[in-house]
């Protein structure tokens, strides 16, 4: 017979405590019961980083360069399954009332995330409406976009829209890539940016404007005398005077 515990009378020293012998299943599970204890999780202190895949109609989020849980979302039926592979435990969760990117902002947030991967896969459905799915996330100190689609379409396009003025370091690696989508990134005032793309033909003129404080660029198309005129520019002081690095 289990005995009835007030979980939330307990002072704030002692709360933290118990909070913090939860695994992160339990975390995002006690998250979701009240904005009371949406607080006292996030205070605990946990800092998790995550993977992040966009999969036709599935979102899965694994913890990043672990795979002790991931979260899976189908946005068709609704569900969350919540597997841990090292302990074969798995946790199904059905009527969420959360929309997908409500879940991925709880999951993110309650865990204090610093930085993600993010792979997008095969044309994602699940929940179009990109700007929904990431804009409740706050400030990302570091993010990965991956995707290997022969074609940049809308849903890349919009993911990059709204992630990157929450980012101060970011990386991109794509087959495919337009001028308007190069140039977007390009003018950020970013710490770091880093774009590896097959197809990018990167110039002289992209160069010039530029806000990064590193860039790293692959391949990127500059001859001797390119990178002559640009550094009598950066010495000058009419382009980007931030720039410390680039590769």
């Amino acid at each position: 017979m289990t005995t009835p515990f007030r979980l939330l009378s307990l002072p704030c020293a002692p709360l933290k405590r118990v909070i913090q012998c939860f695994d992160l299943r339990e975390l995002v599970a006690c998250s979701v019961l009240s904005k009371r204890m949406n607080v006292a999780s996030r205070g605990a202190g946990f800092r998790y980083d995550f993977f992040v895949e966009l999969n036709g109609n599935f979102l899965r989020v694994y913890r990043y360069m672990d795979n002790t849980f991931f979260f899976n979302l189908d946005d068709r039926i609704n569900y969350l399954v919540v597997q841990n592979p090292r302990h074969r435990e798995q946790a199904r969760w059905s009527n969420l009332g959360l929309s997908t990117g409500e879940w991925l902002s709880r999951i993110l947030h309650v865990t204090n995330y610093q930085q993600f991967q993010l792979y997008i896969g095969d044309a994602p459905t699940i929940d179009m409406n990109c700007r929904l799915l990431f804009s409740a996330l706050s400030e990302i100190k570091s993010v990965s976009v991956i995707t290997l689609q022969n074609e940049t379409n809308t849903f890349v396009q919009k993911v990059i829209d709204v992630i990157l003025p929450k980012t101060s370091t970011f990386f991109i690696q794509t087959h495919h890539m337009s001028k308007k989508e190069l140039q977007k990134m390009l003018i950020q005032n970013l710490v770091s940016l880093e774009i590896y793309c097959d197809g990018l033909r990167f110039q002289l003129d992209d160069l010039l404007m530029t806000n990064a404080t590193q860039i790293g660029v692959n391949p990127a198309h500059l001859s001797g005398k390119d990178l002559n005129r640009y550094f009598k520019h950066w010495m000058a002081l009419n382009s980007n005077s931030r720039m410390e690095h680039f590769s």
